[in-house]
């Protein structure tokens, strides 16, 4: 489908959609131009798509476990995001029941752009989850 083609590690994993280059006719028009509403968002031809390092390993009724952050990308670099937080928001949005291809556009964007995450995490020797709102840049991410 088209979110495996331009997204495909997204779907592994629930991985952070890894920005990327696709050469999928699927989500391109006879013209060669970019069909947005297949994709999800609108790409520009000026600025990468960027995401955040983020790796999740399943999900809680509230959202995303983060299972690990890829290595020099904008989560790691950030130190604020850690491994068994719960991605809850984006940019204010509850991403509880989103599916993958709705994700995506939320989480991927303009390299440089940032985003909020709002997080819940229970810290060690706690049981009183804490919220959490940490502000990201999108990024190239390998």
């Amino acid at each position: 489908d088209i979110f495996k083609t331009a997204f495909p590690s997204c779907c592994s994993g629930r991985k952070d959609p890894q920005p990327q280059e696709s050469d999928s006719d699927e989500i391109t028009n006879k013209e060669g131009q970019t069909d947005s509403k297949k994709l999800g968002f609108a790409p520009t031809n000026r600025v990468p798509l960027g995401g955040l390092g983020i790796v999740f390993r399943g999900s809680t009724s509230t959202g995303l476990i983060v299972s690990a952050c890829t290595p020099g990308g904008p989560a790691e670099q950030s130190l604020k995001i850690q491994i068994g937080d719960i991605l809850r928001t984006v940019d204010g949005r509850p991403i509880a029941g989103l599916s993958d291809q709705e994700l995506a556009p939320l989480l991927v964007g303009p390299a440089g752009s940032t985003v909020r995450l709002g997080m819940e995490r229970i810290p060690p020797g706690n049981s009183t989850p804490l919220d959490v709102e940490v502000s990201l840049t999108r990024a190239l991410v390998a």
